[in-house]
């Protein structure tokens, strides 16, 4: 299993806020857009944006890259009640286009 994975879910399921289980989302801002969409109701999607993190819970910080949408749940009056995030990552494909690239650049 994902242990980034295992780290999110299990907080989120009780309950728990983004910046107490993954207080490196704060600190680079992610939790703030988060808020900006509880805020103004205004979705946000994010393409392969970068998140440094201890994956490993090791102390040791690894940049992945996500593609992600933060949605606002409204009442039927319009009233933001919460926000669902929706974040998958794509760190290897990422990764392997890099390396795609780099390779026809050298062939060129």
């Amino acid at each position: 299993a994902n242990p980034f994975y295992q780290r999110i879910v299990p907080g989120a399921a009780a309950g728990r806020r983004l910046a107490d289980v993954l207080p490196e989302a704060e600190a680079q801002g992610y939790v703030a857009i988060l808020r900006h969409v509880l805020a103004t109701g205004e979705p946000w999607v994010g393409r392969e944006v970068e998140l440094e993190f201890d994956r490993h819970g090791t102390g040791a910080r690894e940049r992945a890259a996500f593609n992600a949408l933060y949605h606002p749940l409204t009442e039927e009056d319009g009233t933001v009640t919460g926000v669902i995030a929706v974040v998958v990552e794509v760190t290897d494909q990422v990764r392997a286009r890099h390396e795609a690239e780099r390779a026809r650049a050298d062939a060129e």
